[in-house]
C-alpha cells in the first residue's frame, strides 16, 4: 500500500479547462483511493472528497453514485464563497481540507 499521496495541479483535458488540485491516496482495499479535490463551482472554490476504484490494470477509475447511504462516499469538506481559482488560494484551501 502506498501511503503517500500523489497530488496533481491540472487544467484538465488538453490544458484548457479550469484549474484543479487533487490528491489521490491508496485506502489498501478492493482498489480503493480517497481522492481529495479542489476546485471551482458555482459556489466559489470548493475541496470535495471521495472514493473512486482503480480498474485491475489501473487504467480507469470509476465511483459508484448512489441515494439512501448506498454508493461511494462523497463530501465537501472545504468551501470559499466567491474565492478565485489561482493556485495560490487552491492550495490554500486544498491543505485546510
Amino acid at each position: 500500500m502506498n501511503s503517500t499521496p500523489s497530488i496533481v495541479l491540472s487544467r484538465g483535458y488538453e490544458g484548457k479547462g479550469p484549474l484543479t488540485l487533487a490528491s489521490t491516496i491508496d485506502l489498501g482495499f478492493g482498489r480503493r483511493e480517497l481522492v481529495i479535490e479542489t476546485k471551482r463551482s458555482t459556489r466559489g472554490l470548493v475541496a470535495e472528497a471521495y472514493v473512486q476504484e482503480r480498474s485491475r490494470d489501473g487504467l480507469f477509475v470509476s465511483r459508484a453514485f448512489g441515494i439512501a447511504g448506498k454508493g461511494d462516499f462523497s463530501a465537501v469538506i472545504a468551501q470559499r464563497p466567491g474565492a478565485r481559482a489561482t493556485e495560490k488560494a487552491l492550495r490554500a484551501l486544498h491543505d485546510e481540507a
